[in-house]
């Protein structure tokens, strides 16, 4: 476990100035200040002992319990690191430092009930300062990545992702959440564009956790890009963009006429002349849901709107077209898929996080449809 930096300097500082007070000799302030600079050196045994020796003469520090559980959590000494950090709560309940870190070690010790109700008691304490309750939510957020899985991962992943959205908007430059934001959209979303966006935002961000800064940046990012960069939805062997401009001019002057039938032929040849012609695949959707509006054009359409959008995963207008599609064609999981990407895209839009908690509503999941809900009343209830 990583520690502030600047926690530490900020704690080295706090000791000396107190040293130099003149404390007395039996206050237990000389164990604590060295206590705090042995942990700032890393010599964890060193600063365990310290800080067990401050708390002889001051058993109410609240502090000295605080660096305890933070460096026997460093030990590995998972039971004692909470231990501590509960007592801190016991002394000072109201504390921010001391709830979160009781969150933080309860979360360690897999207990997860206890991190969740602490980290969560942080969040919707609207007395607090937007920036505390920024680190509650992305506590929640934490515990409901650890919970992803089986039946209830839509419902789980949902939370996780609400809850960063929730932590960003309270605090904008909280690194964490952006950097688990991105960790979502990687590992379970599947979406590596938004993912790209909040590890770059990240590493802007974090000026604390060098070491995870730089494995963001020398592995997590080049990797994204990557990836994005080989997708093969994305390549086409053979691209005639003449042939395909030509056809898709072709196609449009076939839908101002009203002769919807016969655009469609010639979308599909620009489509065919240029298989990375997104307009050509957009065109080809509105053409065949024109022509046929009925389930089955709406199922085909679909068809198209989706490869639009995945040629073009940064476009919110494609992804509104296709989850208009699938909701027409009786697509539920469709127009789950696309009203997801959309929030992905635009997660200030509570709209389109209505619209998702519509579609996971029509696939028949109430859970994660009433999380999104909930989220968008509450960025309502905001403006």
């Amino acid at each position: 476990m990583n520690f502030s930096p600047r926690y530490v300097l900020d704690m080295l500082a706090a000791a000396a100035l107190a040293v130099l007070a003149g404390c007395g000799e039996k206050d237990g302030s000389a164990e604590y200040a060295k206590g705090v600079e042995r942990f700032g050196k890393k010599d964890f045994d060193g600063a365990a002992a310290e800080f067990a020796k401050c708390m002889k003469f001051a058993p109410g520090n609240v502090d000295a319990k605080l660096m305890l559980a933070r460096t026997l959590i460093s030990l590995g000494d998972v039971p004692g690191a909470v231990k501590a950090a509960n007592e801190a709560v016991d002394l000072a309940p109201s504390s921010a430092d001391a709830v979160l870190l009781a969150a933080q070690m309860a979360f360690y010790a897999h207990d997860y009930a206890r991190s969740r109700k602490l980290y969560g008691g942080i969040f919707s304490d609207v007395s607090r300062p937007p920036e505390t309750r920024s680190k509650g939510a992305a506590g929640l957020a934490v515990v409901d990545i650890v919970s992803i899985s089986g039946r209830d991962m839509d419902f789980f992943r949902e939370s996780a992702r609400m809850e960063l959205f929730a932590a960003i908007r309270l605090d904008p430059r909280n690194a964490s959440a952006r950097y688990h934001l991105g960790l979502l959209y990687r590992d379970s979303f599947g979406y590596p564009e938004p993912a790209l966006d909040q590890f770059e935002l990240y590493a802007r961000l974090d000026k604390s956790d060098t070491n995870r800064v730089a494995r963001t940046r020398a592995k997590t990012i080049p990797e994204l890009k990557d990836s994005i960069a080989k997708n093969p939805a994305r390549r086409a062997e053979r691209r005639d963009s003449a042939a395909s401009a030509k056809a898709l001019r072709a196609a449009e002057d076939e839908c101002a006429k009203g002769h919807f039938k016969t655009a469609r032929l010639r979308y599909a040849d620009a489509l065919a002349a240029d298989p990375l012609n997104h307009l050509a695949a957009i065109g080809l959707a509105d053409a065949w849901y024109k022509s046929n509006p009925t389930k089955a054009g709406a199922a085909e359409a679909f068809k198209y709107a989706r490869k639009a959008w995945v040629l073009r995963p940064g476009s919110k207008e494609m992804l509104d077209k296709a989850a208009d599609f699938a909701v027409k064609s009786g697509n539920a999981a469709g127009a789950v898929e696309a009203c997801s990407r959309a929030v992905a895209i635009s997660p200030n839009d509570a709209k389109a996080i209505r619209a998702l908690a519509d579609a996971y509503a029509r696939n028949g999941k109430p859970k994660p449809a009433e999380v999104c809900r909930r989220y968008a009343k509450t960025m309502e209830s905001a403006r």
